[in-house]
């Protein structure tokens, strides 16, 4: 018996596209090739040196390379042109040169190798350790290393379901939602690029633009800021739901029992330190048509093995897991962000500072999009860890809207 361990890579990686749901699978060939497979170190090497011990019906399909420490087995379902071209699903078998022992498997999930599943043997029972993929962070498992050998990858995923969440790898990506959610998208970068800016700016109930913190009305230099179009955006799922646009003194609704140390409670007219939190927890509440309270699901907190700081939020570098795990569990959602990091002086505050808004979805091949959107323009992920590393973003869920439809904005003359 054997300790397995199983290490996934690349999670954080938020490009994983796919042509289908499901790997295609080889193991009839593995199974055909069983003998080279567990062949003495020497047969290997001498296959090494006079490849026709490799079938010919096979030749372009295995590989088999070494280094100074290992011998490697490569099983592919597609024609394999050259040792850098694989495909997802393809097998690298990893055997000691000392030896000859199996010290690997490495499963691609993508055809770049970034995404991978990497099986190791090990003695004394078996033990699977993951990542995102688990509820836990070590899981025992009895399965021999030799049978995984063989056994094809829809077998392993069903011996292993109860275990590991597999669908946060191969997600349905025919839901509707993401259809939804694209169309969303789709609307929005068609009206970003002319969005104005204005420092303070927001839409009012009427449609008129004014400063969010006095309400008076702007002048012909009118626009957004962050949170006035984190606004707009919301306005339009709004606006579909309930034909018409939100409250501006609604969103600037304070909750002074539901949040805040006692240092920043103390500085909470003076500084407004939590205004980005109680705004993007306001915008989801009002969709729901509830009052926010802790326990009401507006926050996103519960991520599996991602520390959540209770209103602060995960640390920004983060986000991609984050945004990929929402994407394959809560497709119909989208979600408005509100960055937290050290602010100020005399003293020095934990403080909500910038508003974006954020929808992840997969399209129909399974690519998957972390759309960021903030202050009238498109960003990314990247773009956000590049400006606010070391810091915080806090997130709420707002449902997505079928008939989505921002507010008209008047161009200026």
């Amino acid at each position: 018996m054997y300790r397995l361990w199983i290490l996934f890579f690349g999670l954080t990686i938020v490009t994983l596209s796919a042509t289908s749901i499901d790997i295609v699978e080889h193991a009839e060939r593995r199974y055909q090739n069983r003998t080279l497979i567990f062949a003495s170190l020497g047969t290997l090497i001498d296959v090494l040196q006079h490849p026709r011990y490799i079938p010919a019906k096979d030749r372009s399909y295995i590989h088999i390379q070494e280094n100074d420490k290992y011998i490697y087995l490569i099983f592919s379902p597609v024609v394999i042109t050259s040792h850098k071209e694989y495909s997802r699903g393809t097998y690298i078998i990893r055997r000691t040169k000392k030896g000859g022992a199996f010290s690997q498997i490495k499963i691609l999930l993508t055809a770049d190798g970034k995404m991978a599943i990497r099986i190791f043997p090990y003695q004394s029972g078996v033990r699977i350790q993951g990542s995102k993929l688990f509820e836990r962070k070590s899981v025992y498992l009895p399965i021999r290393f030799e049978s995984i050998l063989l056994m094809s990858f829809k077998q392993f995923r069903d011996q292993t379901a109860y275990l590991i969440d597999w669908n946060l790898l191969f997600p349905d990506y025919s839901d509707p939602q993401y259809e939804i959610m694209g169309k969303m998208v789709a609307s929005l970068r068609a009206h970003i690029a002319n969005l104005p800016d204005r420092n303070d700016g927001a839409m009012d109930e009427q449609g008129n633009f004014v400063y969010i913190n006095t309400l008076l009305s702007q002048d012909r230099d009118y626009g957004f800021n962050c949170s006035g179009f984190a606004k707009w955006v919301i306005d339009g799922v709004y606006l579909s739901k309930y034909g018409k646009m939100l409250s501006i003194d609604d969103l600037k609704t304070k909750y002074p029992t539901e949040r805040g140390t006692r240092l920043g409670l103390l500085f909470d007219d003076s500084r407004d330190p939590y205004f980005g939190l109680d705004w993007s927890r306001n915008l989801a509440s009002q969709i729901r048509g509830i009052q926010y309270r802790n326990n009401s699901g507006i926050d996103v907190n519960d991520i599996p093995l991602i520390h959540y700081y209770e209103d602060i939020g995960y640390e920004v570098k983060k986000l991609g897991s984050v945004l990929y795990w929402l994407a394959v569990k809560e497709p119909g959602n989208m979600y408005v962000g509100s960055v937290n990091k050290e602010f100020g002086k005399d003293p020095v505050l934990r403080q909500h500072v910038h508003v974006v808004v954020l929808l992840p979805y997969f399209d129909r091949q399974g690519k998957f999009h972390p759309v960021v959107l903030e202050r009238n323009r498109e960003s990314s992920v990247g773009s956000l860890i590049s400006r606010y590393n070391g810091d915080f973003i806090h997130l709420v869920r707002v449902p997505i809207s079928n008939g989505f439809s921002p507010p008209s904005v008047p161009s200026k003359q």
